[in-house]
């Protein structure tokens, strides 16, 4: 019994150090989202690639890879239909988290630390969310992911004179609106051309840069504006 209590407080000193570490380690850069193996494109452009044959992510000299006999078994799914399933039998939590970590990334979905909270949360396949939809620690009722799109919103719109421009053409065509000057409707059409016109101008002030030239925000303004 004493035996076992040791093993498990040594496989939660490696999973509160290396474990946390590691998966901290695989999104220090984003990279840009992919259609397939997307944690295998992030577990390689971060460098952490030679941690991942053993259960101990590197902690161990050796290869020790996770004791998991493996029976399959047949069942009647959900469906009601006959289904074969795998059963793995984990005599150790460590060995458990390691195969569930992998199998994770192999499936498309991975832990991760949020922004906000610094809490963990499931990131899966296709998606690049930086906080999780857990409540936000400053006790404000809303979750670290709509306060975080919020900061987010703010910094690009504070870092970007397009942005800016739009920002303040959507603030006076609301506030028509607001004042029965201008239907709903029309606001709407608006706001939809508006966007195309800003992604437009982003990209074309991407261009101009790249080109060593000025980009023509006078004249950006002016179409924003006479619509």
């Amino acid at each position: 019994m004493l035996d076992s209590y040791g093993q498990l407080a040594a496989d939660l000193m490696v999973i509160n150090e290396r474990y946390a570490w590691f998966v901290k380690e695989i999104f220090y850069r984003q990279i840009p989202k992919r259609e397939r193996n997307q944690f295998a494109w992030q577990i390689e452009e971060n460098g952490m690639s030679a941690f991942i044959s053993g259960r101990s992510l590197g902690t161990s000299r050796k290869v020790d890879p996770a004791a998991a006999p493996v029976q399959y078994e047949l069942h009647t799914s959900p469906e009601g239909e006959p289904c074969i399933y795998e059963k793995r039998r984990f005599t150790s939590l460590l060995d458990f988290l390691y195969t569930d970590l992998m199998q994770g990334f192999i499936h498309g979905q991975s832990p991760k630390p949020c922004r906000l909270c610094r809490r963990f949360f499931l990131q899966d396949q296709g998606f690049v969310y930086e906080y999780c939809n857990g409540s936000a620690p400053d006790a404000s009722g809303k979750t670290c992911r709509e306060i975080g799109a919020r900061q987010s919103f703010r910094t690009k719109v504070q870092g970007s004179e397009i942005w800016q421009i739009h920002q303040r053409a959507y603030k006076k065509y609301y506030a028509r609106v607001m004042k029965k000057n201008m239907s709903k409707a029309e606001f709407n059409f608006w706001a939809q051309e508006a966007e195309r016109l800003r992604d437009e101008a982003l990209e074309e002030e991407r261009q101009t840069k790249r080109m060593g030239h000025e980009f023509d925000y006078k004249a950006f303004a002016i179409t924003l504006n006479d619509r």
